[in-house]
């Protein structure tokens, strides 16, 4: 007589209790192990942290907009200590690239620190020697969290410079003051290299004012 078998043995059920417990502190300590990870890497950037970054990813992505003065051509860039004006193919209200280039300004007022975004457009009319744009489009005006900033350019020559204009710099130094969460004034220094390497090859992506 063949009888069927049914349920498990003693023994099966100890190593089933031993594989099973085995796992549970994989799990255990795997996730232990990546909470702790979280918990150093992955901080929330505070708000100053997240602008100067901001920043960064915005004069890294400097568009060399050209401006014609009669033979001569020369890049759209002007920026003294205090003020700061360029195009950039960051769009940085949405923090995104964006294929259209964009007018910018970061300046201070009423010991606050803005940034001035405006969308341009092929062939708006410069004016080669103040640099303004004529017949923009809408813009943004945005506040940084900052009391105060200033600005320094890196040139051909190896010395930084407190203004610079029609040129773009191999590197921009910017200072920005601003309170901690006590109340105490810090000052950060950051320093961001220009996109202004090999100019050859960007000129066909360049857009020319209509100055003749």
């Amino acid at each position: 007589m063949i009888y069927s078998r049914k349920g498990l043995t003693l023994l099966e059920i100890l190593i089933s209790l031993i594989i099973l417990s085995l796992v549970a502190l994989l799990i255990s300590q795997t996730y232990s192990f990546i909470s702790r990870s979280v918990g150093k890497e992955y901080i929330v950037i505070p708000e100053k942290a997240k602008t100067l970054m901001k920043l960064r990813y915005l004069i890294n992505s400097i568009f060399p907009y050209v401006v014609k003065d009669r033979n001569s051509f020369f890049f759209y860039f002007k920026g003294n200590k205090e003020k700061l004006s360029f195009v950039s193919l960051y769009d940085f209200k949405n923090s995104t690239s964006s294929k259209r280039p964009f007018l910018y300004e970061i300046y201070q007022k009423n010991n606050r620190v803005y940034l001035r975004q405006v969308a341009i457009f092929p062939n708006r009319y410069v004016d080669p020697v103040t640099l303004r744009i004529s017949k923009l489009g809408k813009e943004d005006v945005l506040p940084l969290p900052f009391s105060r900033i200033s600005f320094a350019y890196y040139t051909e020559k190896s010395f930084w410079k407190e203004r610079i204009v029609g040129k773009i710099p191999y590197a921009v130094r910017i200072r920005a003051v601003f309170l901690s969460s006590e109340k105490e004034k810090v000052e950060n220094i950051m320093i961001i290299k220009a996109r202004n390497d090999d100019k050859i090859k960007l000129t066909k992506f360049l857009y020319l004012s209509r100055f003749d």
